[in-house]
């Protein structure tokens, strides 16, 4: 079991109690690992009619001199937007905040990492490679990253950006669990259009 799948399962655990763990893994029969469809599943986050406030702009180009700074290990729905906002304000520089960088940012982009999660775990050195340079390719340039899918990649970012420091934000497992139910029926639908 990879660094990320353990991160990935004690994120869920940390964000649920042991009823809403033991619900969630009912209506996910396969459980909750970071299986390669769990991963193309999580990867697309919340829509950005959930997420965008006022003043939040859809997508974030990267800039050329900016440095990964911290890696959010926090699932979705955890607050993931609010400190994109205050990282964005307080290291000067474009945060990659998934759940509005992947709905909103250009067809090539969210392609890409949908088949950075559809091809994990790599089988062999080349494959892996290959997804770290995809990775970095896709977050380089960005002071932060924050929400899916950076959140279910944290090993292989912290292999990427050794320097850079983790948070992981948390909320109540019950308003966790109501507020990623809400967003079920959206991110089936924003999936299939790339499918």
């Amino acid at each position: 079991m990879s660094l990320s799948t353990r991160v990935f399962d004690l994120q869920l655990e940390q964000h649920c109690s042991r009823s809403a763990y033991t619900r969630l893994r009912r209506k996910d029969p396969g459980g909750l690992k970071a299986t390669p469809q769990t991963r193309r599943n999580s990867v697309l986050a919340p829509c950005p009619t959930v997420l965008l406030s006022e003043g939040e702009s859809a997508f974030t180009p990267a800039k050329a001199c900016a440095k990964m700074q911290v890696i959010c290990a926090g699932l979705s729905r955890t607050g993931t937007s609010s400190i994109s906002r205050a990282l964005e304000m307080l290291l000067d520089g474009p945060v990659f905040h998934g759940g509005t960088q992947l709905c909103l940012g250009p067809e090539a982009e969210i392609k890409s990492w949908m088949k950075v999660l559809s091809e994990w775990p790599p089988t062999n050195a080349a494959m892996e490679q290959e997804i770290l340079n995809t990775i970095r390719d896709r977050t380089d340039g960005y002071v932060a990253i924050t929400d899916a899918p950076g959140c279910n990649l944290v090993q292989e970012l912290v292999t990427l950006y050794p320097d850079a420091k983790v948070v992981c934000t948390v909320r109540d497992d019950e308003a966790w669990e109501r507020s990623m139910g809400g967003l079920n029926d959206e991110v089936s639908l924003l999936a299939l259009h790339f499918c």
